[in-house]
């Protein structure tokens, strides 16, 4: 059996301060670690954009921007991502010196509601202002 990383998630949830899960998945994902500490943590879910955000993103904004630029939907979501979401990274040798720096975007996956409508609104500004395209409002 391939080893399993040490980092994981397992779904929960929490009842009159009780959790529940599974306990079969659980089993699967901690059989192979080795004997030790670990770290276990809780995080509350919030709700994330919905399907209809995320059709309305791809299907609206992202379509009008493929039409007008002729870059693939794939394309411009990346270059979205690296402008509104820029997540930094360096890469250090072993003596801990910076070899390079670069930005890249960072997800959308994990965006709350107000977050994932905040950068939607960003990229049609983007996409208005400078590019000249507009796209329709969002219907509730």
């Amino acid at each position: 059996m391939a080893a399993i990383s040490a980092e994981f998630t397992v779904l929960a949830e929490a009842r009159s301060g009780t959790f529940s899960f599974d306990q079969r998945v659980f089993k699967t994902l901690t059989r192979s670690l080795k004997d030790g500490h670990y770290e276990v943590s809780v995080q509350r879910l919030q709700a994330n954009r919905s399907l209809q955000h995320n059709r309305y993103y791809w299907g609206v904004v992202i379509a009008a921007l493929a039409d007008h630029t002729g870059y693939t939907p794939n394309e411009l979501h990346e270059l979205m991502k690296m402008k509104f979401l820029p997540k930094s990274l360096a890469l250090l040798d072993g003596n801990g010196d910076v070899k390079g720096e670069y930005v890249m975007g960072g997800s959308t996956r994990k965006l709350k509601v107000s977050e994932f409508y905040q950068f939607v609104n960003e990229v049609r500004r983007f996409a208005a202002e400078e590019l000249g395209v507009e796209t329709m409002d969002p219907t509730p």
